[in-house]
């Protein structure tokens, strides 16, 4: 998986490392950013209650409760 940068001009997130004409800021590595979604995809498709996450009657997740947990 690729790593995401933020632009220091424009402050878009993208996948690459030069953004506007100037180097973009690393904000995660592809690696971590792997790991990150493989823990999500676990947590929200098959085990929510290990973190106590609340899902609707549809099986949707709000963002801000993703985030705070």
């Amino acid at each position: 998986m690729r790593a995401i940068y933020r632009c220091t001009i424009c402050g878009a997130y993208t996948e690459n490392s030069i953004h506007c004409g100037s180097p973009a800021k690393l904000v995660i590595d592809g690696y971590l950013r792997s790991k990150l979604s493989h823990l999500m995809t676990y947590l929200l498709r098959h085990n929510p209650k290990v973190i106590n996450l609340l899902m609707d009657n549809e099986g949707w997740v709000g963002i801000d409760e993703l985030v705070t947990q």
